[in-house]
């Protein structure tokens, strides 16, 4: 992955308890601005996306230090402190791009309507397992990982030492075309370890727990595609689950052939956005 830079330039204008930030998002490489870029104060949940001239406003910050999240599906992520003080600030974030080559598997991408024919057809053949729009919605505050692993049985999410979601399966060959050797050591909760199950709620200490694999330290990493591309592991953490119309999870013969890439021995998990 391409290095990450960071250059942040803030200027406080008075002394007051709110601060207004307006965060410019902009390329590591030519300072062109980004739009539809996320920022997000993660203390508070209050966030805001960029416009087409890279600039995203939050109002009504308390004093003091925060936690700042800049996401970007293509562009590697930042996750800093920074102090608010004064009236206004103006931090400058340069991202990244992740050393995914988005033009190349964009021609091979068909259009989101396109998409969405495709995944109705399959789900009116019964063919592998769904989530519509509508049972989507009864979930669209929870994390995706979550929600993923709470409805398709023999699907898990863990957490890597950086807090990072994975989903892998627990019914598919350790290594069946796969291998999970870059993901960090699972996170662990006093030794303990949680699943889940169809329909199971989630609980603050559920949600922080490390899922277990029945592939016991060789998790068996499942194939993530958006609309079509397929995503990198570090590209999953901005998948919102308000974001989709449609997912469809297929594991062993029932896989639809053009999913069947290397390392896809574990499953695919196909995600549709509105």
């Amino acid at each position: 992955m391409l290095r990450r830079w960071l250059w942040l330039f803030a200027v406080p204008l008075s002394a007051q308890a709110q601060t207004k930030m307006v965060a410019i998002v902009a390329a590591a490489r030519d300072s062109s601005p980004i739009a539809d870029a996320e920022v997000m104060l993660m203390d508070s949940h209050h966030g805001a996306t960029t416009n087409w001239m890279g600039e995203a406003r939050i109002d009504g910050v308390s004093a003091g230090m925060h936690r700042v999240r800049i996401r970007k599906l293509g562009f590697g992520a930042i996750d800093v402190q920074l102090m608010f003080s004064g009236d206004s600030m103006a931090p400058v974030f340069l991202l990244s791009p992740n050393a995914l080559s988005l033009d190349t598997v964009r021609v091979m991408a068909p259009s989101v309507r396109e998409n969405l024919r495709e995944f109705d057809d399959r789900r009116r053949l019964g063919i592998g397992k769904f989530l519509t729009q509508s049972e989507l919605a009864h979930d669209g505050n929870r994390e995706f990982a979550m929600v993923a692993a709470s409805r398709f049985a023999g699907v898990q999410a863990k957490t890597d030492v950086g807090g990072k979601w994975h989903l892998v399966s627990t019914r598919s060959a350790c290594g069946a075309g796969s291998s999970f050797t870059d993901l960090p050591a699972p996170k662990s909760a006093g030794g303990l370890t949680a699943t889940r199950s169809r329909g199971a709620q989630d609980s603050q200490e559920e949600v922080k727990a490390t899922m277990s694999s029945s592939c016991g330290g060789n998790s068996c990493p499942i194939k993530l595609f958006l609309d079509g591309l397929e995503l990198q592991p570090e590209d999953f953490d901005i998948i919102h689950t308000w974001d989709l119309a449609g997912v469809e999870y297929y594991s062993g013969s029932q896989m639809p052939p053009q999913y069947r890439v290397h390392g896809s021995g574990c499953g695919v998990l196909l995600m549709w956005s509105r």
